[in-house]
């Protein structure tokens, strides 16, 4: 729970990966022809199509995109709650079965009392381990809903944005991805995350 913002963005990535969206242009793409040495070590020109590309940064996109900030500091807020809570009972527990040690040293207990006791004490570990598992389950649930929701309105800004099929290809690029470099002009990210916060 700790790095729930790398989580955020590795779950956010997940589902969008290479955010490849195929444009729909009417237009034919315009071409080029490369020169390719065939299976018979033959030169041959073959015409490729030019591919218009753009991409989204992430980073950037997160730290812009209203509802994602929004929802993180929620995430985040809620992630707190539930260790200030778990943390809370644990001690609170740890603190009962300190007692009862003391108690049973002493001889403060009959057997059927330190018994119950110790029936009670186990319980108690199993429910509070039980209350740390739905809450993170819960948590994480939630998480995915949200990412899954990211994903899905990040593809349809994307689609709107590029209904006029100005673009073949519209890439994810991350701190980790899988290029290089990038160049400046093909980056869209303000104008996607313009119609993200518009809605």
């Amino acid at each position: 729970m700790k790095n729930l913002a790398l989580i955020l963005s590795s779950l956010a990535l997940i589902g969008v990966g290479f955010l490849l969206f195929k444009g729909t242009s009417k237009k034919a793409p315009k071409a080029t022809t490369v020169t390719k040495t065939d299976s018979t070590g033959k030169k041959v020109e073959v015409v490729v199509p030019i591919t218009r590309i753009a991409y989204v940064d992430i980073d950037t996109l997160q730290l812009n995109y209203k509802r994602f900030v929004s929802k993180k500091a929620s995430f985040e807020s809620r992630t707190k709650k539930i260790e200030g809570e778990l943390k809370t009972k644990t001690k609170s527990l740890e603190n009962q079965m300190v007692a009862f040690q003391k108690k049973a040293q002493t001889g403060g207990l009959t057997q059927a009392e330190g018994e119950k006791m110790q029936k009670n004490l186990l319980a108690k570990q199993k429910n509070l381990q039980q209350l740390e598992k739905n809450l993170s389950t819960k948590l994480f649930k939630d998480q995915d809903a949200f990412n899954e929701k990211f994903r899905k309105d990040l593809e349809a800004a994307v689609a709107e944005y590029n209904k006029d099929g100005k673009y073949d290809f519209v890439m994810l690029n991350t701190e980790e991805g899988a290029y290089l470099y990038s160049n400046p002009k093909l980056d869209i990210t303000s104008e996607i995350v313009d119609i993200l916060n518009s809605k």
